[in-house]
């Protein structure tokens, strides 16, 4: 097909989505009676190209040659115009992968904590040189959704075990929770999930060892920069696909589904009893008030339920078509457009191409052009009238820095006294709860020692031997044991299980903090250890709770004995004793 006939056919596929190949002999024009293509023929009209671009204006209005009116039996007329949309100044390859996710965020905001933005926003960023917020946040939070539904117990999703080490606890005894420290690491959480088959899938052509190596082997992201802008969209586009497929975004979906269904009957009902009332009111001579006032309550119960139809849906839908099968859409992040997809001929290869109307002038000029006698399009027109009666649709919004106000996840640049003060709370509290069990730490004579070294240093390798040195004496403390006929206590080393049985955990928790390359890794090593100090504290509480009013034997209450090492308390009986031993007594779990 010549370079000519590519550009027929060009407008041919805007103009009339209905257009299909079919080889038949040569058609005429309706218009003037000259053969056309052979390769296109339209089950609405026949209309040559010439004749076609007079009337879209597209061609100077000069009288045509042998232009007469068809002979044959009258044909139907085509379409009246609708006043022409503006095409995008973003590339139209990836227009449509941009709306998916703007919609995404835009529907999904409060679950991955990620403020809705704008096409122009989401372009810019992508197309920035440096790491932007709108970037890192959106991409952080999508690999923490994903790393959750990775430690479902029900999990579909499998993370490789070098990469455990970050998540261990919270697999096995959930004593971690993974909000505090993932945003850190997501980058090599992301560096295991492209490995996968989804990869391939969502981005074909991309140099696969160029994005493992950019995202497995550092925690920051000067290598995602040098991307191009269809890797950028392919990767943000393959995350939101992944959680997609999660079990918890379908069990999400499923539940909008069913309140969705759950609405619609309500709304049928309300609409139904309306047209009853209606009805009523016609067939009456006199005035119902009774009536009216019922009739209005549910108009507005109905308008209610509408409004909350819309924030169900789990992704936006068409305002409506017009006679040309066009879709009309509103989004919410792009409030002051309303957007126009030309099907493609070729739907199950291409997808159609992406225009708007930008103007409020612009809008109400296409209301005006939709067919009233089209039904499909007088719903259209009924939709869009509501949009602006309702002031939804706003004036042209002026593009402004993305800023994300819902993360919950966020540390950014840490400094290195912020990581000390950190570990002195941590043992600051940690102590104060071994005073409260009759405990204190295993210290050497210069028992100032670890607390002078904190203060005094600012190396990065020395606050980590620090924080190993400390945990190694958090698992092995003192424990005051009372002598009879001694002034003094004497104390006993217990070993404390801080990480439950799990010493992997543990031991892949030193190796990581003795790996630190940056500050920011090392606080993420901190808010890790603080939350297993602080599961560690809460679970003894839980202990002490369910075991101080009931022997652990016969589960009766009464007089009972406490044993000095765990919460577990026991009857004299049960616990084969005759009376209160003068010493310390352990049951039979701490002998």
């Amino acid at each position: 097909m010549s370079d000519k006939d590519n550009n027929i056919f060009y407008h041919f596929q805007n103009f009339y989505p209905y257009l299909n190949y079919f080889n038949t002999e040569p058609a005429k024009c309706v218009m003037c009676s000259q053969p056309i293509l052979q390769s296109f023929y339209s089950s609405m009209h026949l209309i040559c190209y010439q004749c076609l671009m007079k009337y879209y204006n597209q061609i100077p209005q000069e009288p045509i040659v042998n232009h007469t009116p068809p002979v044959s039996t009258p044909s139907k007329p085509p379409a009246p115009k609708i006043h022409p949309p503006q095409a995008f100044s973003y590339p139209q390859n990836l227009i449509h992968s941009m709306i998916f996710i703007c919609d995404f965020a835009s529907h999904f905001s409060d679950l991955i904590k990620v403020d809705s933005f704008s096409l122009e926003q989401l372009y810019k960023s992508l197309s920035s040189i440096e790491i932007t917020e709108l970037c890192r946040e959106l991409c952080k939070n999508l690999v923490l959704k994903l790393a959750e539904n990775a430690f479902r117990p029900d999990s579909e999703f499998k993370i490789i075990p070098k990469y455990k080490i970050f998540y261990m606890g919270s697999t096995l005894f959930e004593i971690l929770d993974i909000r505090k420290y993932l945003n850190l690491v997501w980058v090599n959480v992301l560096g295991e999930l492209i490995k996968g088959k989804c990869y391939s899938e969502y981005i074909k052509g991309t140099p696969i060892e160029k994005v493992k190596k950019s995202f497995s082997e550092s925690l920051i992201l000067e290598d995602f920069c040098e991307f191009t802008l269809e890797e950028k969209v392919a990767v943000v586009e393959f995350l939101i696909n992944s959680f997609l497929d999660s079990k918890e975004c379908r069990e999400i979906i499923s539940e909008k589904i069913e309140h969705q269904v759950n609405l619609t009957k309500i709304r049928y009902e309300k609409k139904h009893r309306l047209k009853q009332i209606e009805s009523e009111l016609l067939s009456s001579a006199a005035t119902n008030e009774v009536l009216e006032k019922e009739k209005q309550e549910l108009k507005a119960e109905e308008q209610k339920i509408h409004e909350e139809l819309l924030n169900v849906y789990y992704r936006t839908l068409p305002l409506g078509y017009d006679v040309q099968n066009n879709e009309y859409y509103f989004f919410k992040f792009e409030a002051d457009k309303i957007l126009v997809l030309y099907p493609s001929q070729n739907p199950t290869t291409e997808i159609g191409t992406w225009y708007n109307y930008k103007t409020k002038e612009s809008i109400k000029i296409l209301t005006s052009e939709l067919i009233q006698q089209q039904k499909k399009e007088l719903k259209l027109k009924e939709n869009i009238n509501k949009l602006i009666n309702t002031n939804s649709l706003l004036d042209p919004i002026e593009t402004s820095d993305y800023k994300n106000t819902k993360s919950e996840n966020h540390i950014g640049q840490v400094d290195i006294e912020e990581v000390k003060e950190k570990i002195m709370g941590i043992e600051k509290s940690f102590s104060k709860y071994l005073k409260s069990t009759k405990k204190r730490w295993d210290t050497d004579p210069n028992e100032k020692k670890w607390k002078a070294g904190m203060n005094s240093t600012s190396e990065l390798k020395e606050v980590c031997d620090l924080l190993i040195e400390f945990s190694d004496k958090a698992l092995t403390p003192l424990r005051s044991q009372v002598m009879p006929n001694q002034k003094k206590n004497k104390y006993r080393k217990v070993i404390l299980k801080l990480w439950q049985n799990c010493t992997e955990a543990c031991n892949a928790w030193t190796s990581y903090i003795k790996t630190c390359r940056s500050k920011e890794e090392l606080m993420v090593g901190v808010e890790v250890y603080q939350q297993v100090i602080d599961a560690y504290i809460s679970r003894k509480k839980e202990e002490f709770t369910k075991h101080s009013d009931e022997c652990f034997k016969c589960k009766d209450g009464g007089k009972l004995i406490m044993c000095e090492n765990c919460p577990r308390v026991a009857h004299l009986k049960c616990a084969g004793l005759i009376k209160i031993p003068k010493g310390e007594w352990l049951c039979e779990h701490c002998k």
